[in-house]
């Protein structure tokens, strides 16, 4: 029978302001209250500060050259992962546990857990005023009464609003052998956007069963760690990092084989 001990977390760890570390604080103690027999794992990169491991229960660090490389991060993690459930979480995102468990559970002992994003692909953004009720509580189901009544994309209220009903980052769970198949995430990537598209895309390309959450409220709670109003598609690499999904979505079956031999 499938438990939490079967399963390893994995995250990127990049301290950059005060919000991630309160986060981080937040969402590994949620995790680790709620899976308590897992593998918690963080990789952190550049100068990170060694004072970030004492939330993990295991602990590794990369050398970035002062770029973020979390695709890296999360290699290293798999790689040093001991569990045959791999589980890569953002430091930022709440999933509702009890569902995460479930679907793990029933996706793996029926044989069709490969690739399986972590919830149904809504994404709730909360505003400051929502994560500063999750950071006081902790409680997943606050949240649930938070947002009650938003449904669509850019429906809001006065703790956040529906950002996407269809993403597919934040939450990713493979096998340790469906991760191996496809060999892992692109450790091109630099900065920040696109590797969760990348892998899920690779991934269907390379036929692996690729699956989300059917729970109607199985939603992804993502809590801001920096300015509301940042533009993303100013980040450094963030347009090529998309470039790099295109030339994935873009090759038939043999080039995809050979595309994943180049790392």
């Amino acid at each position: 029978m499938t438990t939490d001990k079967d399963i390893s977390f994995i995250a990127h760890v990049k301290i950059d302001n005060e919000l991630r570390k309160k986060n981080l604080i937040a969402i590994s103690k949620f995790y680790q209250t709620h899976f308590p027999n897992s593998e918690f794992i963080g990789v952190g990169e550049g100068d990170e500060n060694s004072d970030t491991s004492k939330y993990f229960t295991k602990y590794s660090h990369i050398s970035n050259n002062g770029l973020v490389r979390k695709t890296l991060c999360y290699n290293e993690g798999a790689r040093i992962a001991t569990n045959k459930i791999l589980v890569f979480i953002d430091i930022d995102i709440v999933v509702n546990p009890e569902y995460l468990l479930d679907n793990i559970k029933s996706s793996y002992e029926s044989n069709t857990l490969d690739c399986m994003i972590g919830y149904n692909g809504t994404a709730i953004y909360l505003n400051h005023e929502g994560e500063k009720n999750f950071l006081a509580t902790g409680d997943i189901n606050d949240l649930y009464s938070k947002i009650e009544g938003l449904h669509y994309t850019n429906d809001r209220n006065i703790y956040g609003v529906v950002g996407n009903t269809r993403a597919v980052g934040g939450c990713l769970v493979m096998t340790k052998d469906s991760f191996k198949a496809i060999n892992g995430f692109n450790p091109f990537f630099k900065g920040w956007g696109y590797e969760d598209n990348e892998i899920i895309s690779r991934a269907h390309k390379l036929s692996l069963n690729v699956t989300l959450s059917n729970v109607k409220t199985d939603y992804l709670f993502h809590l801001p760690h920096s300015d509301l109003t940042e533009d993303k598609s100013a980040h450094p690499h963030y347009s090529k990092n998309h470039a790099i999904v295109s030339l994935v979505e873009s090759l038939n079956d043999e080039q995809i084989k050979t595309y994943i031999k180049q790392w």
